[in-house]
Protein backbone atom coordinates (compact mmCIF):
# COMPACT_ATOMS: atom_id res chain seq x y z
CA UNK A 1 0.00 0.00 0.00
CA UNK A 2 2.56 3.11 0.87
CA UNK A 3 4.24 2.15 -2.64
CA UNK A 4 0.88 3.38 -4.10
CA UNK A 5 0.76 7.43 -5.33
CA UNK A 6 -0.64 9.75 -3.06
CA UNK A 7 -1.19 6.69 -0.41
CA UNK A 8 -0.37 6.48 3.16
CA UNK A 9 -0.97 4.11 5.53
CA UNK A 10 -1.66 5.05 8.80
CA UNK A 11 -2.03 3.09 12.69
CA UNK A 12 -5.23 3.69 14.69
CA UNK A 13 -3.50 1.74 17.56
CA UNK A 14 -6.01 0.08 18.27
CA UNK A 15 -4.94 -1.53 21.50
CA UNK A 16 -4.49 1.90 22.77
CA UNK A 17 -8.15 2.62 22.92
CA UNK A 18 -11.03 0.50 25.17
CA UNK A 19 -11.07 -3.08 24.17
CA UNK A 20 -15.16 -2.83 23.44
CA UNK A 21 -13.57 -1.07 20.45
CA UNK A 22 -11.84 -4.17 18.87
CA UNK A 23 -13.27 -6.49 20.84
CA UNK A 24 -16.49 -6.15 18.98
CA UNK A 25 -16.93 -7.37 15.54
CA UNK A 26 -18.78 -4.37 14.32
CA UNK A 27 -17.27 -1.84 12.95
CA UNK A 28 -17.55 0.61 16.40
CA UNK A 29 -14.27 1.86 15.08
CA UNK A 30 -15.55 4.04 12.45
CA UNK A 31 -16.22 6.92 14.86
CA UNK A 32 -12.22 6.73 15.59
CA UNK A 33 -11.54 6.63 12.01
CA UNK A 34 -13.64 9.25 11.04
CA UNK A 35 -12.53 11.66 14.40
CA UNK A 36 -8.54 10.84 12.89
CA UNK A 37 -9.18 11.86 9.52
CA UNK A 38 -10.62 14.71 10.30
CA UNK A 39 -7.68 15.89 12.92
CA UNK A 40 -5.62 14.79 10.01
CA UNK A 41 -6.70 15.69 6.88
CA UNK A 42 -9.37 18.29 7.97
CA UNK A 43 -11.55 18.08 4.93
CA UNK A 44 -12.34 14.14 3.72
CA UNK A 45 -13.84 11.45 2.48
CA UNK A 46 -15.00 8.03 3.81
CA UNK A 47 -15.33 4.97 1.76
CA UNK A 48 -16.61 1.68 3.48
CA UNK A 49 -14.31 -0.99 2.95
CA UNK A 50 -14.61 -3.35 0.80
CA UNK A 51 -16.25 -0.78 -1.63
CA UNK A 52 -15.17 1.28 -4.30
CA UNK A 53 -15.90 4.78 -6.44
CA UNK A 54 -16.97 2.84 -9.77
CA UNK A 55 -17.98 6.22 -11.59
CA UNK A 56 -17.85 9.84 -11.69
CA UNK A 57 -20.18 12.21 -9.27
CA UNK A 58 -18.39 12.27 -6.00
CA UNK A 59 -18.13 16.55 -6.85
CA UNK A 60 -22.15 16.06 -6.40
CA UNK A 61 -22.03 14.72 -2.96
CA UNK A 62 -18.78 17.06 -1.87
CA UNK A 63 -21.26 20.33 -3.10
CA UNK A 64 -23.89 19.05 -0.90
CA UNK A 65 -22.02 18.35 2.14
CA UNK A 66 -21.01 22.09 2.14
CA UNK A 67 -24.24 22.62 3.62
CA UNK A 68 -23.91 21.78 7.07
CA UNK A 69 -20.13 20.03 7.04
CA UNK A 70 -21.35 16.51 6.99
CA UNK A 71 -22.63 14.36 4.20
CA UNK A 72 -23.62 10.70 4.06
CA UNK A 73 -24.01 8.11 1.43
CA UNK A 74 -26.28 5.33 1.52
CA UNK A 75 -29.67 4.06 1.34
CA UNK A 76 -33.01 4.43 3.64
CA UNK A 77 -34.61 1.54 4.86
CA UNK A 78 -38.41 0.50 5.30
CA UNK A 79 -37.75 0.46 9.31
CA UNK A 80 -36.75 3.65 11.52
CA UNK A 81 -33.95 3.41 13.58
CA UNK A 82 -35.98 3.37 16.62
CA UNK A 83 -36.56 -0.76 15.70
CA UNK A 84 -32.89 -1.50 15.17
CA UNK A 85 -31.68 0.61 18.44
CA UNK A 86 -31.16 -0.64 21.79
CA UNK A 87 -33.04 1.75 24.27
CA UNK A 88 -29.92 2.06 26.56
CA UNK A 89 -28.19 4.28 24.01
CA UNK A 90 -30.80 6.97 24.29
CA UNK A 91 -29.72 7.40 27.85
CA UNK A 92 -26.43 8.84 26.37
CA UNK A 93 -27.67 10.50 22.91
CA UNK A 94 -30.92 12.44 23.90
CA UNK A 95 -33.58 11.24 21.10
CA UNK A 96 -37.37 11.73 20.32
CA UNK A 97 -38.55 8.35 20.13
CA UNK A 98 -41.71 9.61 18.36
CA UNK A 99 -40.07 11.10 15.62
CA UNK A 100 -37.70 8.76 15.65
CA UNK A 101 -40.27 6.23 15.10
CA UNK A 102 -41.52 7.98 11.84
CA UNK A 103 -37.56 8.40 10.56
CA UNK A 104 -36.20 5.81 8.14
CA UNK A 105 -33.15 3.90 9.31
CA UNK A 106 -30.19 4.65 6.84
CA UNK A 107 -27.11 3.00 6.11
CA UNK A 108 -24.28 4.50 4.95
CA UNK A 109 -21.30 3.85 2.56
CA UNK A 110 -19.57 6.83 2.06
CA UNK A 111 -19.35 9.96 4.06
CA UNK A 112 -17.63 13.78 3.44
CA UNK A 113 -17.05 15.30 6.52
CA UNK A 114 -15.59 18.54 7.41
CA UNK A 115 -13.43 19.71 10.22
CA UNK A 116 -15.50 23.04 11.34
CA UNK A 117 -16.18 23.97 14.85
CA UNK A 118 -20.06 22.92 14.03
CA UNK A 119 -19.46 19.64 12.87
CA UNK A 120 -17.08 19.59 15.99
CA UNK A 121 -20.02 20.80 18.56
CA UNK A 122 -23.31 19.11 16.68
CA UNK A 123 -21.50 15.70 15.44
CA UNK A 124 -17.79 14.23 16.50
CA UNK A 125 -18.30 15.08 20.20
CA UNK A 126 -21.32 13.11 20.68
CA UNK A 127 -19.94 10.57 18.21
CA UNK A 128 -16.46 9.61 19.67
CA UNK A 129 -17.91 10.18 23.28
CA UNK A 130 -20.19 7.25 22.96
CA UNK A 131 -17.70 4.88 20.76
CA UNK A 132 -15.76 5.34 23.66
CA UNK A 133 -18.33 4.02 26.28
CA UNK A 134 -19.36 0.64 25.96
CA UNK A 135 -22.55 0.50 27.41
CA UNK A 136 -23.18 3.67 24.75
CA UNK A 137 -21.94 2.30 21.77
CA UNK A 138 -22.94 -1.50 22.87
CA UNK A 139 -25.43 -1.50 25.47
CA UNK A 140 -25.62 -4.70 27.34
CA UNK A 141 -28.05 -7.60 25.21
CA UNK A 142 -26.91 -5.82 21.87
CA UNK A 143 -26.57 -8.05 19.32
CA UNK A 144 -27.25 -7.61 15.27
CA UNK A 145 -30.17 -10.68 14.47
CA UNK A 146 -33.70 -8.59 15.46
CA UNK A 147 -36.66 -10.94 16.65
CA UNK A 148 -39.73 -8.82 15.28
CA UNK A 149 -41.16 -8.21 12.01
CA UNK A 150 -39.25 -5.08 11.20
CA UNK A 151 -41.81 -3.45 9.24
CA UNK A 152 -43.35 -2.40 12.62
CA UNK A 153 -41.61 1.12 13.11
CA UNK A 154 -43.14 1.49 17.02
CA UNK A 155 -41.81 -1.90 18.68
CA UNK A 156 -38.22 -2.56 19.30
CA UNK A 157 -37.20 -5.66 17.36
CA UNK A 158 -34.24 -6.70 20.05
CA UNK A 159 -31.53 -5.88 17.95
CA UNK A 160 -28.75 -2.98 17.44
CA UNK A 161 -26.81 -1.67 14.81
CA UNK A 162 -24.04 0.14 17.20
CA UNK A 163 -22.24 3.01 15.31
CA UNK A 164 -24.76 3.33 12.68
CA UNK A 165 -27.44 3.34 15.66
CA UNK A 166 -25.60 6.36 16.70
CA UNK A 167 -24.58 8.28 13.62
CA UNK A 168 -28.29 8.04 12.82
CA UNK A 169 -29.20 9.13 15.94
CA UNK A 170 -27.03 12.20 16.50
CA UNK A 171 -27.55 13.39 12.89
CA UNK A 172 -31.56 13.24 13.02
CA UNK A 173 -31.54 14.99 16.65
CA UNK A 174 -29.35 17.70 14.96
CA UNK A 175 -31.83 18.16 12.31
CA UNK A 176 -34.81 17.71 13.46
CA UNK A 177 -35.18 13.55 12.09
CA UNK A 178 -34.85 15.66 8.61
CA UNK A 179 -32.77 12.73 6.29
CA UNK A 180 -33.02 15.07 3.67
CA UNK A 181 -30.11 17.81 5.54
CA UNK A 182 -27.56 14.84 6.21
CA UNK A 183 -28.25 12.08 3.27
CA UNK A 184 -28.17 11.55 -0.49
CA UNK A 185 -28.88 7.93 -1.93
CA UNK A 186 -25.42 6.49 -2.47
CA UNK A 187 -24.87 6.15 -6.61
CA UNK A 188 -21.24 5.99 -6.82
CA UNK A 189 -20.15 3.46 -4.83
CA UNK A 190 -20.31 -0.71 -5.19
CA UNK A 191 -18.57 -3.54 -3.62
CA UNK A 192 -15.46 -4.55 -4.83
CA UNK A 193 -15.88 -8.18 -6.75
CA UNK A 194 -12.23 -9.37 -6.19
CA UNK A 195 -10.95 -8.58 -9.56
CA UNK A 196 -7.21 -8.00 -9.75
CA UNK A 197 -6.85 -4.57 -10.47
CA UNK A 198 -3.51 -4.19 -9.95
CA UNK A 199 -2.75 -2.80 -13.61
CA UNK A 200 -5.54 0.32 -12.96
CA UNK A 201 -3.33 1.43 -9.93
CA UNK A 202 -0.39 3.99 -10.11
CA UNK A 203 2.75 2.49 -8.26
CA UNK A 204 5.00 5.30 -7.47
CA UNK A 205 9.11 6.34 -6.24
CA UNK A 206 9.12 5.06 -2.37
CA UNK A 207 11.34 7.56 -1.62
CA UNK A 208 9.16 10.47 -3.05
CA UNK A 209 5.27 10.17 -2.14
CA UNK A 210 2.51 12.97 -1.81
CA UNK A 211 0.11 12.56 1.11
CA UNK A 212 -3.41 11.62 0.02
Amino acid sequence: MNTLCKTEVVSMWLQMWPESLYRIRHRVWRPLVLQFAMAKFGHYVYIEPGRFVFKQGIKDYIAASRKHGVLFGGKQVKHSSYVVTNPHMYTFLMTNERKLQATPHFEFNLAVIHNTRRVKHEFMRYLVSCALEEYCIAPPGSKVSCDLNMGNNKKYARCHRYDESAINLILNRWHNYQPREYLLRDGITRPFDGKDMAAMVKVCNGSRKDEM
